[in-house]
C-alpha cells in the first residue's frame, strides 16, 4: 500500500470541500481556537477530579488508596505531558515535513479565514494536538469508559479532523499523533506502581496546602488548554 499516496489522496478529498461555504470554513477555524479545541477536555478532567465517588471512596486497584477519578486525572495529565515530549522529539529530530498549506506541489486550497503563513517553522509530522488529546482520552478510558469515549470522540472530530481540513496536518500526521498519545498513556499505565509515591505527594499537598495546589493546578490546566504555548515559546523570548 502506498501510504504516502493515500495520505495525499485523503488530504485532497477533505480539501475538496474548501471554499464551498465561507460560513462553514470559518466555523471550522473556530473549532481550532483554544476556547473550543482543548478547553472542554480540560473541563472534563476537572469534572472528574470533583466527581463524588460511588460507594467506597477509593480506587478499585488495591495499591491505590485514593479516589479512582482523581487518579485518572493525574494519569491523564501525565500521559499528556509524555505525549507532548514524544511528539516534540519526533518533530525536532525527525525529517521535516511541510504542512499541506505550505506545500506548493500539493495544490492545497486554503479555506476562508486561514492564513497561509500559519506555523511555517513547525514540522507537520506528527500532530502534537492529536497526541495530547488522544493521550487524555485513552488515559481516562482505562477507568471511566463513558467519559473516555467522549474525550476520544472529541479528540477525533473537534481536535484532529479540522486541522486536516485547514491544511495544518495530513491525515497521517494526526494518526501518528493519536498513536503517540496512546503510547504515552500506555507508558503511564506501565509505571503505575513507580508513580505511587508521586500520587501520594500530590494528594498530601492537596490536603495540606489546597491554596497552593489549586493555584498550580490552574496554571497546568491553562497551559494544557493552550498546548503549553507559553512554555514552548519561552526559549525564543529569553535574552541569551
Amino acid at each position: 500500500m502506498d501510504v504516502a499516496g493515500l495520505d495525499v489522496a485523503l488530504t485532497h478529498a477533505v480539501n475538496s470541500f474548501a471554499r464551498a461555504s465561507s460560513r462553514f470554513d470559518r466555523f471550522v477555524v473556530l473549532l481550532t481556537s483554544n476556547l473550543i479545541k482543548l478547553t472542554p477536555m480540560v473541563m472534563a478532567l476537572w469534572g472528574l477530579w470533583f466527581r463524588k465517588p460511588q460507594g467506597a471512596p477509593v480506587s478499585e486497584r488495591p495499591f491505590e488508596p485514593w479516589p479512582a477519578a482523581r487518579v485518572a486525572v493525574l494519569e491523564a495529565w501525565s500521559a499528556a505531558f509524555v505525549a507532548l515530549v514524544l511528539s516534540r522529539m519526533v518533530q525536532n529530530f525527525g525529517p521535516a515535513r511541510p504542512r499541506p498549506m505550505h506545500d506548493s506541489s500539493l495544490g492545497f486550497v486554503l479555506p476562508y479565514g486561514v492564513s497561509g503563513e500559519a506555523l511555517q517553522d513547525w514540522s507537520s509530522f506528527p500532530s502534537d494536538h492529536a497526541a495530547l488529546a488522544f493521550a487524555l482520552g485513552v488515559a481516562v478510558l482505562a477507568r471511566f469508559r463513558g467519559t473516555g469515549w467522549m474525550l476520544l470522540a472529541w479528540a477525533l472530530i473537534v481536535v484532529s479532523i479540522p486541522r486536516v481540513y485547514l491544511g495544518l496536518h495530513y491525515p497521517l500526521d494526526t494518526a501518528a499523533g493519536a498513536l503517540i498519545g496512546a503510547l504515552a498513556a500506555a507508558l503511564v499505565f506501565a509505571a503505575r506502581r513507580p508513580l505511587k509515591p508521586a500520587w501520594r505527594f500530590v494528594f498530601w499537598v492537596e490536603a495540606r496546602h489546597p491554596s497552593a495546589f489549586y493555584a498550580f493546578a490552574f496554571l497546568v490546566s491553562f497551559e494544557m488548554a493552550t498546548m503549553f504555548n507559553a512554555l514552548r515559546r519561552l526559549p525564543s523570548l529569553w535574552p541569551w
